[in-house]
């Protein structure tokens, strides 16, 4: 998921859960990219979603912090993706 693109739908929607919804319907099955400032926060959210059937993601990409750790708590709390 390209950065750029989901500020561009964010700029539009003005909320950053409208972005996620707008960017995994037409790019389902997608590898999201968790906010930079708080991964772990952004991945519990998002098992909310996951386990409800309100978004489908294939993986999660990480970019800054400590990438063993973040990439652990984060597999902790999306085991299946």
């Amino acid at each position: 998921m390209a950065h750029f693109l989901i500020m561009a739908i964010k700029a539009v929607s003005g909320n950053k859960n409208k972005t996620f919804h707008a960017f995994s319907s037409y790019f389902s099955e997608t590898t999201l990219l968790l906010d930079t400032y708080d991964a772990v926060k952004v991945a519990e959210r998002l098992v909310e979603k996951v386990n409800k059937g309100t978004l489908k993601i294939t993986g999660v990409s990480l970019d800054s912090e400590d990438l063993v750790i973040l990439s652990q708590k984060v597999r902790l709390l999306l085991p299946n993706i």
